[in-house]
Parts: structure tokens; C-alpha cells; sequence
């Protein structure tokens, strides 16, 4: 992947690396699963951890990723990456 800047252009889009993922939400104390196979998405700067946990940009829900795919439209995840989903959810 090339990746260029314009002098005097606008930043390039970002560019994301695709994943599927387990979806989690924190009920205050820990987390409950809620579905397999979400599509999710994290910029290309940063190294993914699959069986790592990041949090949803939006906020509300935790994704454990755990595989690479190539396609389709993902929900961007925060890069800060946490061993499993209850060491986040208690904090």
C-alpha cells in the first residue's frame, strides 16, 4: 500500500484495516456478549491484536477482534486495546 501526501494538498483519508468481531456491552461491572461477526474497522498506523478488546469510537459497545477480512464497511474502534473486556468494563 503507497501512501502519499500533496504539498499543500489535504491529508490523505485515513485508511482502515477491516476485522470481524465479537460485539460486548459492560453492564458497570463486566461484560456480556451480544452478538458474533460484527464488522469493524481500525486505522491502518495502528498494530491490531486480534483476541485483544477496543472500544467502539462511538462509545457504548466493546469488540474482541477476531479475524482479518478484506471488504465491506466496518464501525471505527478506538486503538486502545485491552486483554480481555471486564479489565475495561471495571474501570
Amino acid at each position: 500500500m503507497i501512501k502519499c501526501r500533496v504539498e499543500g494538498g489535504a491529508a490523505p483519508a485515513p485508511v482502515y484495516r477491516l476485522f470481524l468481531a465479537d460485539e460486548y456491552v459492560c453492564d458497570g461491572l463486566s461484560c456480556d456478549f451480544v452478538q458474533a461477526d460484527v464488522l469493524v474497522a481500525l486505522q491502518d498506523i495502528y498494530t491490531p491484536n486480534i483476541g485483544k478488546f477496543y472500544e467502539l469510537q462511538a462509545g457504548g459497545f466493546y469488540y474482541g477482534l477476531v479475524t482479518e477480512v478484506y471488504s465491506g464497511p466496518g464501525a471505527i474502534l478506538n486503538p486502545t486495546n485491552y486483554t480481555n473486556c471486564d479489565s475495561w468494563c471495571s474501570l
